[in-house]
């Protein structure tokens, strides 16, 4: 017992050692390779459990010494689409063209089947267990050939199935009210394409059929949210050609999303896609339909964020940087934003005037049972949602497919949005709350913005702290005191995460004594501008209502009445 338990220590001293290397001290292409690696190895590791599970479970069924009897040929049958399913993910990392080669093909279809088998034998088995013991009480052995007949039959429906819903490509129409449009921008067209997924499984002509879609749509936008490509440019510089082909009137625009960073090659890929009319926006923005001298006046921003994963693992210089690309912008200019992964999403809608946040990455779970996983670990899931009045995100379900050639509840999709003047003024809606209620608010999203930052933010605290300082004084300075408070209680959430993890803050490091004086100054700055605010809400109340009743003078109704305040 005692040898067992020291193998496992040193397997598992041994791992970790290996992943410190890899995270912090590998050279960030070979890095990103050494990831990609890292986690085929898991997965490859998980299939081979799965794989013997099912050996042993068909192998009872169809023992036979005569191989060419229906048990003798099935049997090589299963065994031939075990090895199949275990050999895919080795061969997307060797065979990469323009196109798919029919053996990855294959291999992608046997391990999604091989994979609902696995479930529906874990599922039958359960249900086998629960009505044979606890229902009927019955001490008879279940009958295996039974229980492998059903579990065939479930993975022949839930393969079936994923298959046809794959073949659905459906264009989503989404008309959004965005408030402060010009309009003459008022009925603008954008098209959302997320996670193609070039490489291994899908090729040139799948790009050709989106291409095809898109352009029947006549969209005065594309925008591409991230994992477009699933290896380096020398594997795939011909399957991207199409792109060149989207016609657009205003552009096609591109953000990187995880996987791109998995190909150790985001670097030319940044560089090979304006060559195909695409254009990367790398922390960036751009300003659309106006003029950028004239503070965008008439127009729109558009921003592109590199993937979130960037904080988590180390590539290089890249990392989300959401002041880079959102900073500095004029007031009152309505902002996009491309944030491949929803829990960027989830940061991007804390900065004032960013009216739609456009993401990917889930795929809606793409099949089961994944698609529990997703939705629970999940902010944002998939469609269309409004976390805060007027704000909105939207999750594309995904273009294409990545590994396996399935999907369940969620076929593929090309989004198109419809851009209208939004019909109510916020700012006046807004004034009507209760001012109390309204400083409540903004003390919340500075907490969520925390929160959702946490990970990232601890762990180089001594280093945010007097950025996140900086830029609240900028705030305050300029007047906006909603972003300085906001800012505000996110520096003084993470203090209190800090406070959480070393309990004995007064016998702490040196560096947290240094961080004490910009902890007190916060707090009264925070104090202080709580007052102002309640102080500025109360004043907009009360004009705001007196005008009401200027425009509403009825007697026994009060204006909230009126306006379902």
């Amino acid at each position: 017992m005692t040898n067992r338990i020291v193998r496992y220590a040193s397997l598992l001293a041994a791992v970790l050692l290996l992943e410190t290397w890899i995270f912090f001290f590998m050279e960030t292409k070979r890095r990103a390779r050494a990831i990609r690696l890292h986690w085929y190895a898991i997965m490859s590791f998980i299939f081979f459990l799965g794989v013997v599970y099912i050996w042993r479970r068909v192998s009872t069924v169809f023992a036979s010494r005569n191989v060419f009897s229906f048990k003798g040929l099935a049997r090589i049958a299963s065994l031939t689409v075990l090895a199949m399913a275990q050999s895919c993910l080795l061969l997307s990392l060797a065979f990469v063209n323009n196109e798919p080669l029919a053996l990855n093909t294959a291999a992608s279809y046997c391990l999604g089947f091989v994979i609902f088998l696995a479930i529906s034998c874990v599922a039958v088995d359960i249900a086998a267990w629960f009505i044979h013991s606890l229902v009927l009480r019955s001490r008879k052995r279940q009958n295996v050939t039974l229980k492998t007949i059903l579990s065939l039959s479930l993975a022949l429906v839930m393969t079936a199935s994923g298959m046809w819903s794959l073949s659905q490509l459906e264009v989503k129409h989404v008309t959004l009210p965005v408030k402060g449009l010009h309009p003459r921008l008022n009925g603008t067209t954008v098209v959302q394409l997320s996670d193609i997924h070039l490489g291994p499984f899908n090729g040139k002509s799948a790009l050709n059929e989106l291409v095809g879609r898109v352009n029947g749509l006549k969209p005065d936008l594309v925008l591409i949210t991230g994992d477009l490509v699933d290896s380096t440019v020398s594997n795939l510089q011909e399957a991207v050609t199409p792109l060149r082909d989207i016609k657009s009137k205003h552009g096609v625009y591109f953000s990187t999303g995880n996987h791109e960073y998995y190909t150790g090659d985001v670097d030319s890929w940044i560089e090979e896609l304006p060559r195909h009319g695409v254009t990367p926006l790398v922390n960036q923005r751009v300003c659309l339909f106006g003029e950028e001298k004239q503070g965008c006046s008439g127009g729109l921003y558009l921003a592109g964020l590199e993937d979130i994963e960037t904080r988590r693992v180390n590539y290089g210089a890249h990392s989300m940087d959401l002041h880079a690309a959102l900073s500095g912008r004029a007031e009152g200019v309505p902002t996009i934003v491309m944030a491949h992964q929803p829990w960027a999403a989830v940061e991007a809608i804390m900065w004032k005037d960013v009216h739609l946040v456009l993401s990917g990455h889930t795929h809606a779970g793409q099949f089961l049972p994944m698609t529990v996983l997703v939705y629970v670990f999940n902010p944002f899931f998939a469609g269309l949602y409004e976390p805060q009045p007027g704000v909105f995100v939207y999750v594309s379900a995904g273009s294409l497919y990545v590994l396996i050639p399935y999907r369940h509840f969620f076929g593929p999709e090309i989004t198109l949005f419809t851009l209208v003047s939004s019909k109510q003024e916020e700012a006046s809606s807004q004034a009507l709350m209760d001012p109390a209620a309204r400083v409540k608010e903004l003390s919340r999203r500075g907490a969520l913005s925390a929160k959702v930052d946490r990970t990232a933010s601890i762990q180089h605290y001594y280093r945010c702290a007097p950025q996140m300082k900086k830029q609240a004084q900028i705030y305050y300075d300029e007047g906006d005191l909603e972003s300085a408070f906001i800012l505000d209680n996110k520096f003084l959430t993470l203090f209190v995460e800090r406070i959480k993890q070393h309990p004995k803050f007064s016998n702490a490091s040196a560096e947290d004594k240094q961080v004490k004086p910009l902890v007190k100054s916060s707090m009264e700055r925070a104090t202080e501008l709580k007052a102002k605010l309640l102080k500025k809400y109360t004043e907009e109340k009360e004009e705001n209502m007196k005008s009401l009743q200027e425009v509403w003078p009825v007697k026994g109704i009060g204006c909230g009445q009126v306006l379902g305040v």
